[in-house]
């Protein structure tokens, strides 16, 4: 019994032990939205005004402050990375997430 109780000891403390490691989790990815300058587009497309002044803003934001469906028709606000100049015809944007749509 002797020759067992040392083997036995040790695969106890084992099991204890691993019980008080902490277990590594994997990092979560989280998907973050670009801070962007807001402008309303007016009908014929040009860059009416800002959105809530020249404040770097989430999409989500601007979404909520605006108003604006995000569904079919013109568009209600973009957003760009960099400052624009107002009146002028609203440069092209790059992608989905830097305009919010009305409905017509």
């Amino acid at each position: 019994m002797k020759k067992l109780s040392f083997p036995l000891a040790a695969i106890v403390l084992a099991f204890v032990f691993s019980a008080f490691t902490p277990q590594q989790s994997k990092p979560v990815a989280t998907a973050t939205e670009s801070l962007l300058y807001w402008y309303f587009i007016s009908p014929d497309g040009k860059i009416d005004s800002e959105v809530d002044g020249p404040n770097l803003r989430t999409r989500s934001d601007v979404f909520s402050a605006v108003g604006c469906p995000g569904v079919i028709g013109d568009d209600c606000a973009r957003g760009y990375s960099s400052t624009q100049t107002l009146g002028v015809p609203a440069p092209a944007i790059s992608n989905a997430d830097e305009h919010i749509m009305k409905n017509n």
